[in-house]
């Protein structure tokens, strides 16, 4: 059954992702008003917070709060990563929005997404 409230699309954008267990570099392959699926390199637990910060939206940086809803498991063909429900917004709510609605009208944002570069934990 979907979930989902928004239409999601191509992001092709990377984050910074903050938890408990540290920090890791990963790749937010589709997005929404309320949710990204990060490429991670790992799955993480379902209901883990995360500190997501995207350096790289026009306008921003995005700054959020959110939670893992969703873990995949990575397979020979796929990279593991999880579904992250945006809880809050710290900072660039607005730019986020911003960028998605671009993100919709650019016929180059139904590309791949290039693989994640995965960063080890770092405290």
């Amino acid at each position: 059954m979907e979930r989902r409230r928004d239409q999601r699309s191509r992001a092709r954008t990377f984050a910074w992702c903050d938890g408990e267990h540290g920090t890791l570099y990963c790749a937010v392959h589709d997005a929404s008003e309320y949710g990204v699926f990060l490429n991670m390199g790992l799955a993480l637990p379902v209901g883990t917070t995360l500190r997501l910060t995207m350096d790289a939206i026009p306008r921003g940086p995005v700054v959020a709060i959110g939670e893992v809803v969703w873990r995949r498991e990575g397979t020979p063909t796929t990279a593991p990563g999880v579904g992250l429900r945006l809880a809050r917004f710290v900072q660039g709510e607005e730019a986020w929005r911003r960028f998605l609605r671009a993100r919709r009208r650019s016929p180059s944002s139904t590309g791949l997404v290039p693989a994640p570069t995965v960063v080890p934990w770092r405290r």
